[in-house]
C-alpha cells in the first residue's frame, strides 16, 4: 500500500486583498468607469473583511496510473483520460482541500436579499479569485517541484460522486470543510483537488491554459486576477 510522504499539512497564505481591478473584467467594458468601478471597489472592500483562506494537503510519493484513473492510497479516482495523461508525467501527487470560509457566502446572500444582484455577482467572482490565488500560492510555496493545474471532481470527465473518495485521502475537517450526501462542499466556496508533481516537467498552471473555448470571460478575468 502506498504511504504518504508525511501527515496532513496546513497552509494559510499571506494576506492578499481583492482590489477593484480584479473584478472589472466581470462587467461590460461600458460599465467599467463610474458606477461599475464604484461597485467593484465597494464589493472588494466588503469581501476582504470576510475572507479566511486556508488549505490542508497531503503529498503521496507513490501512486498508480491506469486507463482513465489513478490509485492513491486505497482509493481509485476516475479522473478522466485528459488528466491521466498529465499525471503520467508526475512522480508524486498531492491531495488538497481548501476554502475561503463561509462568511463570503453570507455576504453574497445579504447582497441578494437587499436587491443588489450586481454586487452578489461580483462577490461570487471575488471569492473565486481568492480560491484561485489560494491554490496558486500553495502550489508555488509548498510543493516540492513543478505542479500541474488542480484536477477537481466534476471537471474533465471526473464524476462529482467521487468527491467522497478524495475526502478519504486528507482531513477536510481540519480546515472546516464538510461534504453533503450529494457531494456538495460546505462552505460553498471551497475546492478539492489532486495535483501532480514533477521535479523536471513543466505544466499548464490552470485548466484555462489547455482549454479550447474561445471568447471566455472567465479566462480574461482569471488572467488579470492572478497577475
Amino acid at each position: 500500500m502506498e504511504k504518504a510522504l508525511h501527515t496532513d499539512s496546513l497552509y494559510v497564505p499571506a494576506p492578499q486583498e481583492i482590489v477593484e481591478t480584479d473584478l472589472l473584467p466581470l462587467i461590460p467594458k461600458e460599465m467599467r468607469d463610474g458606477f461599475g468601478a464604484g461597485e467593484c471597489r465597494l464589493v472588494a472592500a466588503d469581501v476582504n473583511r470576510c475572507l479566511y483562506p486556508r488549505l490542508v494537503y497531503r503529498v503521496y510519493p507513490e501512486f498508480v496510473v491506469a486507463a482513465g484513473g489513478v490509485r492513491i492510497g486505497r482509493s481509485t479516482l476516475g479522473v478522466g483520460p485528459k488528466n491521466v495523461s498529465v499525471l503520467r508525467r508526475c512522480v508524486q501527487v498531492a491531495v488538497c482541500i481548501g476554502t475561503v470560509g463561509a462568511e463570503v457566502t453570507a455576504l453574497h446572500k445579504r447582497y441578494d436579499a437587499e436587491g443588489h444582484p450586481l454586487r452578489a455577482y461580483l462577490c461570487d467572482g471575488a471569492a473565486n479569485v481568492a480560491l484561485d490565488r489560494l491554490m496558486l500560492h500553495w502550489r508555488t510555496e509548498c510543493l516540492p517541484g513543478h505542479a500541474t493545474y488542480p484536477i477537481c471532481p466534476g471537471c474533465c470527465q471526473w464524476d462529482i460522486a467521487e468527491q467522497q473518495l478524495l475526502f478519504s485521502l486528507v482531513e477536510a475537517r481540519s480546515v472546516g470543510v464538510s461534504l453533503s450526501a450529494s457531494g456538495l462542499m460546505r462552505p460553498i466556496k471551497s475546492i478539492s483537488a489532486v495535483v501532480g508533481i514533477s521535479p523536471t516537467e513543466c505544466f499548464a498552471t490552470a485548466e484555462c491554459d489547455v482549454c479550447g473555448r474561445k471568447n471566455c470571460i472567465y479566462r480574461e478575468f482569471r488572467n488579470v486576477a492572478l497577475k
